[in-house]
């Protein structure tokens, strides 16, 4: 079930594009919680999920590992473009 959504925006090389990001609530796989993410990247989409060992700790973890994610990607594309992520008009 989908809990959150955000959608950023990539600027690179001038062109805009949209980044989707979606949130699903935690459940429970075996002895952990999953909590699975999405990233609408332009180049395609990046599924993944987070494990706690309760609901909290893996929504938690799938929080930062989308900043992680957005971050890398960004610094890993930086020498080919300039490519730039904002929510509402802010770069981060």
């Amino acid at each position: 079930m989908l809990i959150a959504e955000r959608n950023l925006v990539v600027n690179e090389s001038g062109v805009r594009m949209p980044v989707p990001i979606r949130i699903f609530a935690p459940v429970v796989n075996e002895a952990h919680f999953l909590c699975r993410y999405e990233i609408g990247w332009p180049e395609g989409a990046w599924t993944s999920a987070a494990a706690g060992v309760d609901a909290v700790q893996a929504l938690h973890l799938a929080l930062q590992k989308i900043g992680v994610e957005r971050r890398g990607l960004r610094i890993s594309r930086s020498e080919k473009c300039a490519r730039s992520t904002c929510w509402r008009g802010q770069n981060f």
